[in-house]
């Protein structure tokens, strides 16, 4: 993951940096899996989705680049951290599917905290 350092955010109110994004992720939960486990999984799913859409949009505002061996790690460990709020959850208990709607903000920062975890 590197910074573009032809940009400077300095300039930027803080509420101007952060990037929001909606996103809605399913997960089936196996024949051995949980109600709870679907439910973990569907609400990561729906994080890490988020962290790759405020990517692209930090990527296509030439902030961010992202390392292609190191994308998925730095991308865990944002989705990891983040407090989406849940705007839908819901349970197919035929299928065993749960789904996850949530909304989620995130800036540079957030990338740059993964990135020194790493």
């Amino acid at each position: 993951m590197m910074l573009n350092d032809r940009v400077a955010w300095s300039k930027v109110a803080a509420n101007e940096r952060q990037l929001e994004a909606v996103t809605t992720y399913s997960y089936t939960a196996g024949a051995d899996e949980s109600t709870d486990t679907a439910r973990a999984l569907a609400l990561f799913g729906a994080k890490y989705k988020a962290v790759t859409q405020i990517a692209d949009q930090l990527a296509d505002a030439g902030l961010l680049e992202a390392d292609a061996n190191r994308r998925m790690a730095i991308f865990c460990l944002v989705a990891d951290a983040m407090m989406p709020r849940v705007l839908e959850q819901s349970i197919d208990t035929a299928s065993h599917t749960y789904t996850a709607k949530i909304t989620s903000t995130l800036d540079l920062a957030d990338f740059v905290k993964a990135e020194l975890r790493n």
